[in-house]
């Protein structure tokens, strides 16, 4: 009863179904003041307030009864590349600000920014646990580590390493600290409050810093609703530096946060420098393909494949090939290239989460070169699977939203076979997205019966208005274009000599 009170029940206007008219009606006592706040298309909906008396535990009161009205509401379509779903989607959310009884009792419940920090931080369940005393298991991991940087990764490693995630999100702890590390297993947010009680041990600057994930939606830097934060991460400055940290999975470094915690921005809780902070470090997604190949007499294209994963990307693989063995992924990749012959599987850097994660194969493609005439056609990225444009449809209505900037290079060194000529090759260019967005540069050069070809796709800027949406959509259809252009080979005629 007392979190109906708090948040009430939110309503969707918008469904993945078109809905002719959506109304939701709330009737509460007066003395009750609630923040609402209307996410997705706010311009749809039609607001009615009133008031109305009413009995109210035996008493006769005002109560205040409040409409929200949305008619002809499209069907919700998702989009690559958005937010969230919760972001975009109509509807309507609430929670108390306080509670005003006349010559009974007055209370400010819903905080603002201002005195956010103070209510926080003087709750049992944040600001205490945060204050635990752990520096004898500190003093066991960084032992005979001086410098902060080296401290922190330790810090780090012990936190991601020891402790098992176990799935719920928050921002508050609902187990002391100390349970939790004996227990070995807790929320997102007693993860990390102990990773920072362990870093203030060792003698470091770190507060919490709460924030909305993507897959909650936008943090409202306005309106300060508790119900909007949903995690806490780490925020600490080492060596000079200041980084956001996570340790709820041993499997991403320090200095890399979850995807879903790429959101703009969050709420940095001190007694001393409450703010606003940018929610990155430096995360990225890469991944590179370099191909060394020929083709033989019947037409096959053989050679070796060599993919280079770092950042986000890798930490992807990584997760997969935890969660499926390497088998599992060796079946993943065959069944995403049937018509290729794969062999010699090999991972390297799988356990070293600071470096490139690395995989490489053997490959022999049947009829990977097409035969026209006396010429034969090649595509130099068949062997790559993730060639789907996404901004396919014709109309964007959400903002594209990468996350993080991507870099993909994609290399093959093409080794001519004796008797063959190159007739036709895909020529140089560069393709930019905007002024600052990003740009797609192919290069192709011939030396020594070697072709040698580089793309390198760049998206540096990691947000679009949805007016800028035709503009990525050619970009992409352009690129899309020039990969799928083909390499032609022509078998020399020998003339015989009389």
């Amino acid at each position: 009863m007392k979190d109906r009170l708090y948040s009430l029940v939110p309503w969707n206007f918008q469904h993945i179904i078109p809905a002719i008219s959506s109304t939701f009606t709330v009737v509460y006592p007066d003395a009750f003041v609630y923040k609402s706040l209307i996410s997705g298309s706010s311009w749809d909906v039609r607001t009615d307030f009133g008031k109305s008396n009413t009995n109210f535990l035996g008493e006769s009161i005002t109560a205040s009864i409040n409409t929200w009205t949305a008619g002809n509401v499209p069907a919700f379509r998702v989009e690559p590349y958005i937010l969230s779903n919760s972001e975009h989607l109509t509807r309507v959310t609430f929670e108390l600000a306080r509670v005003d009884f006349p010559n009974i009792t007055y209370a400010n419940i819903s905080p603002t920014y201002e005195n956010l920090t103070t209510k926080l931080l003087d709750r049992d369940d944040f600001g205490t646990p945060l204050n635990t005393n752990l520096k004898s298991v500190t003093g066991a991991v960084t032992s005979g580590e001086s410098d902060e940087l080296s401290k922190l990764k330790k810090i780090h490693e012990y936190v991601s390493s020891t402790l098992l995630w176990d799935g719920y999100y928050g921002v508050t702890a609902s187990h002391s600290l100390r349970y939790v590390l004996n227990k070995e297993k807790g929320s997102s947010a007693e993860i990390n409050m102990i990773l920072i009680a362990m870093l203030r041990s060792a003698g470091l600057t770190a507060d919490p810093v709460i924030l909305s994930t993507r897959s909650n939606g936008s943090l409202n830097q306005n309106s300060a609703m508790l119900q909007q934060f949903d995690y806490l991460l780490a925020g600490v400055n080492a060596g000079g530096k200041f980084y956001l940290v996570d340790a709820t999975d041993r499997l991403r470094p320090y200095n890399q946060l979850p995807f879903d915690c790429l959101n703009k921005a969050g709420r940095m809780i001190s007694r001393t420098d409450s703010k606003f902070v940018d929610l990155k470090n430096d995360e990225k997604y890469y991944r590179s393909y370099n191909l060394n190949c020929t083709f033989d007499n019947s037409g096959n294209l053989t050679g070796e494949m060599v993919t280079r994963y770092s950042d986000i990307s890798a930490y992807n693989i990584r997760k997969e090939i935890k969660l499926e063995s390497e088998e599992g992924y060796l079946d993943d990749l065959k069944s995403a290239s049937p018509n290729s012959e794969i062999s010699e599987f090999r991972i390297s850097n799988i356990e070293n989460i600071d470096s490139m994660l690395v995989l490489s194969y053997n490959f022999k493609i049947t009829d990977g070169a097409q035969n026209a005439g006396n010429e034969i056609l090649i595509n130099p990225y068949q062997l790559k699977t993730e060639s789907i444009n996404p901004f396919y449809s014709a109309e964007r209505s959400f903002p594209i939203d990468f996350g993080c900037p991507e870099r993909e290079n994609f290399s093959m060194k093409f080794h001519i076979p004796e008797g063959y000529s190159i007739v036709e090759k895909p020529e140089n260019v560069t393709i930019s997205l905007g002024k600052d967005g990003g740009k797609f540069e192919f290069t192709c050069k011939e030396s020594d019966n070697i072709l040698e070809f580089e793309g390198n796709l760049n998206i540096t800027r990691t947000l679009f208005d949805p007016s800028e949406y035709p503009e990525i959509q050619r970009f992409y259809l352009k690129v899309q274009k020039k990969q799928a252009e083909f390499i032609v080979l022509k078998k020399n005629v020998l003339i015989k000599s009389k």
